[in-house]
């Protein structure tokens, strides 16, 4: 069973009796959910999952006040749940020994991701946050909430604001011209095979950024970030040459099958560019994009930056 799956029957059958029967009308304010760290949180979960940080417990999540009133009988009451469900252990701990379910305040959830203004309101502030914070403080399921004040934050929180978007988007799409459509030809054609392999793995790094970004999503961590591509359009179609020059080898004798299949990941985010207005520039290399979708910045502040800050 898939674990946002199974952290919902176990919430059903255990949970919410639990919150009825023991806090009365403190359920009305308690946000029930599963939200964080963990690939059951993303729904990227298998049978591999079950060996590592893999808990098939819920959140729960409570205003500070309410925190502060019960939230340390709420976690007891928690704790006295069954400690295994459809086989799976459900106290699972990370090795800081930090817990993944349970009680927590909504702002000591939300502050290790983002610092503490929820959300933040500046939008330098916003630019420091990386992508996998916000994927993780906004991604799995709220199944209640009926005070609204987790969701609001949650919604707040789910797209980067616009100036910031463009922002990375831009510097992203400069570095990836530089490391992939420039360096990574020049470093074979040098005999650096070994700075060839680092630019190419420069330039998949900062293209799939842009590829999120293009798409207005926040790219998880790094082992989940080729699976997420599954899950819109503009991913889908760039994936297979971004996981052919990934696992291929790289030589002078590939190079012009490695160049094709980077040139075409840059014509799809290209298109994906002028499609949606941020680039008029007519052909696929990335870097005059990027200067294009920089002058798409309302910010004067963040406009003005040096055009590869942000990343």
């Amino acid at each position: 069973m898939k674990g946002q799956k199974l952290a919902y029957q176990f919430y059903l059958q255990y949970g919410a009796p639990m919150l009825e029967a023991q806090f009365g009308t403190l359920a009305e304010r308690v946000a029930v959910g599963l939200v964080g760290h963990g690939s059951e949180c993303f729904g990227y979960d298998d049978d591999t999952s079950l060996d590592h940080d893999f808990s098939g417990g819920f959140c729960m999540w409570l205003t500070q006040e309410d925190y502060a009133l019960y939230g340390q009988a709420l976690q007891n009451a928690y704790l006295h749940l069954p400690a295994e469900f459809e086989g799976v252990h459900l106290r699972a701990t990370s090795m800081d020994r930090q817990a993944y379910r349970g009680v927590a305040s909504i702002a000591d959830f939300y502050r290790p991701y983002v610092g503490d203004e929820l959300p933040p309101t500046d939008l330098e502030r916003w630019l420091s946050i990386a992508p996998t914070y916000l994927a993780e403080a906004t991604n799995g399921v709220v199944w209640r909430d009926d005070l609204g004040e987790f969701s609001r934050i949650r919604h707040a929180l789910g797209h980067y604001p616009t100036d910031v978007r463009l922002k990375k988007l831009a510097a992203h799409l400069l570095f990836a011209a530089q490391s992939g459509q420039y360096n990574y030809a020049r470093c074979i054609m040098h005999g650096e095979e070994g700075a060839a392999v680092l630019a190419l793995h420069q330039f998949i790094e900062h293209i799939l950024q842009a590829v999120y970004l293009t798409a207005d999503r926040y790219a998880p961590y790094y082992k989940w970030i080729m699976r997420a591509l599954d899950d819109f359009d503009l991913g889908r179609r760039v994936k297979g040459n971004v996981t052919a020059l990934l696992t291929a080898p790289h030589t002078a004798a590939t190079l012009g099958e490695d160049m094709a299949m980077v040139d075409d990941v840059c014509k799809q985010v290209a298109d994906e560019l002028r499609r949606l207005e941020l680039s008029a520039a007519p052909n696929d290399y990335l870097e005059p994009h990027a200067y294009q979708v920089r002058r798409h910045i309302a910010d004067d502040k963040l406009r003005a930056m040096h055009i590869m800050q942000g990343v």
